[in-house]
């Protein structure tokens, strides 16, 4: 019997490597806020990871579309309908630390207690930054859902200096 839970589901712009369907899933505790619309800053012109960053705050966070960050990059529309402000965390030796990024929604997104009686699968339907996720799972009506790392994205566009910080 499947476990209904509080999620969202994205479907992604693009396809994974296999050509199947992809969908980003997140747990609806890590959802922060959804705006139609936001003010972003351009990040320095050798930014791979993000598209900007926007200030929420007195914070700058990365704006990440998660197909180009996973090499999935399909036909998009033009502007995204929405943006999520998704949150992560990972817990260190003594404590537990929050990062949060952007993520700008292109196509349909489904919220609420949705039946996913998803197999978790092996292989791997993305082109870069594979380690940054915590599962795949294939779906019953067909596709494949991703659960992105969200602290590990914010870590890395940290590292890089790509969520408006100065090293």
């Amino acid at each position: 019997m499947a476990e209904k839970r509080e999620i969202i589901l994205v479907k992604a712009a693009g396809s994974g490597a296999g050509d199947e369907h992809l969908f980003w899933l997140f747990s609806k505790n890590q959802l922060e806020m959804v705006l139609r619309d936001i003010v972003t800053e351009s990040v320095p012109a050798q930014s791979s990871l993000t598209q900007g960053v926007v200030n929420w705050q007195d914070e700058p966070l990365p704006l990440v579309n998660l197909e180009g960050y996973y090499g999935t990059a399909g036909i998009a529309a033009e502007q995204p309908t929405r943006y999520l402000f998704i949150k992560g965390a990972a817990r260190t030796a003594d404590e537990v630390r929050l990062a949060m990024i952007v993520v700008p929604i292109y196509t349909e997104m489904r919220m609420g207690a949705l039946d996913i009686d998803g197999k978790p699968i092996s292989t791997l339907p993305l082109r870069a930054n594979v380690t940054d996720i915590h599962g795949i799972y294939a779906l019953e009506g067909g596709g494949v859902a991703v659960v992105p790392d969200i602290w590990r994205i914010a870590s890395r566009c940290r590292e890089e200096g790509q969520d408006g910080t100065r090293r």
